[in-house]
């Protein structure tokens, strides 16, 4: 994980709530677990290792619930302010909401989606990005695009296809999206206009399971500054190889990891660089923001808290 310069990064910490009275729970789980581990009040070192013993396993058990039943569903919601060299001051501001790795299905379902994206809706960005890996399921397509949909209406939104997408069916992914007010951005741009000044967005397809393009992504975007929308931050390289004047890319895939260990970070992460596993990089005049993502593979997350950051441009 890296930084890039210029960067201020103001935290608006107002997830969805953990399940209901898992807090609760937590709490009273950690007092009952060494609550008959006391022993015999004469045999003091008795009482001691049993008192040792319980606090232990009540603290695992906190732990394990904690990273199973609280944080994957505590997502964090902020603000992450960008310098884009040469942004037009109309833009100064523009702000895009990078919702990336839904996952709907079974442990995440349509109506937790409606959640977040009833949150991103109250910020009022000026653009959401959804970048990839809408569905783990096939039968989530629809759920999820009436979700996408209901906001899309009101709020610009690009999306771009993740692996998964391909995996339950790209045919479903392509139907769905045609059919609504969102706008698919794999390998295509959008220009968008303010007065005489214009920003492209633009995006690709899946790294593994699509064929990106960069070529068709940029097409006329000029010397305009650049939003690159992309799944699968592993792609990043490819496309300082191939392109200049990239001035932001927003990924996801990763998680972070899911699971990040105290200095240690995450022990998997799904991509070839460990330096994209989440937040911001920068490469040279380039900066890709990767996304820990809203939903899971797994119901468990630690010290890698789901999120929705509201990507801030500022002129540099």
């Amino acid at each position: 994980m890296g930084s890039g310069a210029g960067v201020n990064v103001a935290v608006i910490d107002t997830g969805i709530s953990p399940h209901p009275d898992y807090a609760e729970r937590l709490s009273e789980d950690c007092f009952t677990a060494h609550a008959g581990g006391c022993g015999d009040a004469n045999d003091h070192g008795s009482h001691v290792s049993g008192l040792a013993a319980g606090t232990t396993f009540g603290v695992a058990k906190a732990a394990t619930l904690y990273a199973v039943r609280v944080e994957p569903y505590w997502i964090k919601y902020h603000d992450i302010e960008i310098g884009i060299a040469d942004l037009p001051d109309e833009f100064d501001g523009f702000t895009i909401a990078l919702v990336a790795d839904i996952h709907c299905g079974k442990l995440f379902p349509p109506e937790r989606v409606r959640k977040v994206l009833d949150r991103v809706r109250e910020r009022g960005p000026d653009a959401i990005a959804v970048a990839g890996d809408l569905v783990q399921e096939r039968a989530a397509y629809e759920g999820v695009f009436e979700e996408i949909d209901r906001v899309a209406r009101e709020i610009p939104t690009y999306v771009v296809p993740g692996n998964h997408d391909y995996w339950q069916g790209i045919d479903n992914y392509r139907e769905h999206v045609a059919a609504g007010p969102a706008i698919d951005l794999a390998n295509a741009p959008r220009v968008i206009e303010r007065g005489e000044a214009r920003l492209v967005i633009a995006g690709v397809a899946d790294l593994t399971d699509g064929e990106p393009d960069i070529e068709k992504a940029l097409a006329g975007a000029g010397k305009l500054p650049i939003v690159l929308i992309m799944h699968n931050p592993d792609f990043f390289p490819n496309v300082l190889a191939q392109a200049q004047g990239i001035d932001l890319v927003l990924a996801g895939h990763t998680h972070g990891g899911q699971v990040s260990l105290p200095l240690l970070g995450p022990p998997v992460v799904p991509v070839r660089q460990r330096d994209y596993a989440a937040g911001l990089v920068r490469e040279g005049s380039a900066q890709i923001y990767v996304s820990r993502g809203v939903g899971m593979l797994v119901r468990v997350r630690f010290n890698c808290r789901p999120e929705v950051a509201f990507i801030v441009l500022r002129k540099e």
